[in-house]
């Protein structure tokens, strides 16, 4: 009785151990550990970046602040680095644009790693579309795994 007891303790705990496991691979928020990153459109290797409003994709990423994204795993906003009130933010017709930070859906994005496992998409939790971009342009679309401009990486 004993020896049934310990089996089923020891089975009880690696399936506790397993769950542990592979809910934490599959947060759809869990992106970088802490501080800020990068976010690098894989197509051509350029940046997110911020300039009041806007939000393009510059050439040169650098250390400037408008490049610096923090990528909190609870609520899933994209946070600007060194100002947190200011999102990344979305709406139906496509458009993405920097935007005081508001709690809503339009502001939050589910991050899932593609089949290239260094990359992402990024999805917009209020329209279902992914964030995507082309010559300098930021913007979303209908999400699509074959679409290499829906790509992105995060450097610290």
């Amino acid at each position: 009785m004993e020896h049934t007891i310990m089996k089923r303790s020891i089975a009880l705990f690696a399936c506790g151990v397993a769950a542990a496991s592979v809910s934490g691979l599959a947060a759809p928020h869990a992106v970088a550990e802490e501080g800020f990153v990068q976010i690098i459109h894989v197509q051509d290797n350029t940046c997110l970046h911020v300039n009041g409003a806007s939000v393009t994709l510059e050439g040169s990423c650098g250390p400037k602040s408008a490049q610096r994204w923090d990528m909190p795993d609870k609520d899933g906003t994209i946070r600007l680095h060194d100002d947190h009130n200011v999102c990344l933010d979305s709406n139906a017709a496509g458009q993405v644009y920097a935007r005081a930070c508001n709690g809503g859906a339009y502001q939050s994005w589910w991050r899932s790693r593609t089949p290239l496992s260094s990359t992402w998409m990024l999805k917009d939790a209020a329209t279902g579309r992914c964030l995507d971009g082309n010559k300098g342009a930021v913007y979303t679309s209908v999400c699509s795994k074959s679409n290499g401009y829906e790509r992105w990486r995060f450097q610290n």
